[in-house]
């Protein structure tokens, strides 16, 4: 309530929107479904106003949810569709999942069977897509430790190579010394 009350102290319309967003999603959780539908309707219309497309999907997508939580699936349906595309455009990956699993049992609910598979089969795909880059992300992690610890090991076998170097420097500069003060001595 705070940050909306500074963005409408300010004018900011792009930190208007977004608080907006912010406050409806909070009124959302909260189950303050009337609330919420308000707060995002002018946080998509404030949105819309400045082209924030990203702003206006989430806030689209959160009214999609907002009319699915008061049993309107033909709505929830229709807005959830409206905010895809941009996450797709994105290729907002983790949105799209999430938008994905709530559209598809509205279409199986609607009779659109043939949709709901294509949806779930393009779900599947980018799953296994986000799996294949969390798998790399943790493949990659486990390479660079191996190397940073062959790399530790090298410069401590180098460290005590060089020890034994300057250890027999310094009995060979004692011989020296000794051998030296024998002849003269």
């Amino acid at each position: 309530a705070r940050s909306y009350a500074l963005a409408v102290q300010s004018g900011s319309v792009p930190g208007l929107a977004y608080s907006a967003l912010e406050r409806g999603r909070a009124l959302l959780g909260l189950e303050r479904l009337d609330e919420a539908r308000q707060m995002l309707e002018e946080a998509h219309h404030l949105s819309r106003s400045i082209t924030q497309d990203r702003t206006a999907a989430d806030a689209m997508f959160s009214l999609g949810r907002v009319a699915l939580q008061q049993g309107d699936t033909d709505v929830a349906l229709e807005r959830f569709a409206q905010a895809l595309p941009n996450y797709e455009a994105a290729n907002d990956a983790p949105q799209m999942l999430d938008a994905y699993r709530l559209v598809i049992p509205l279409l199986r609910e609607s009779g659109d069977q043939a949709g709901a598979l294509r949806l779930a089969e393009t779900a599947l795909e980018l799953q296994d897509q986000l799996s294949g880059r969390d798998m790399n992300r943790r493949v990659a992690l486990i390479e660079y430790r191996h190397q940073a610890a062959d790399n530790a090991r090298q410069i401590d076998l180098l460290t005590h190579e060089n020890e034994i170097q300057q250890l027999r420097l310094a009995r060979q500069a004692q011989q020296r010394r000794f051998g030296f003060a024998l002849s003269f001595g």
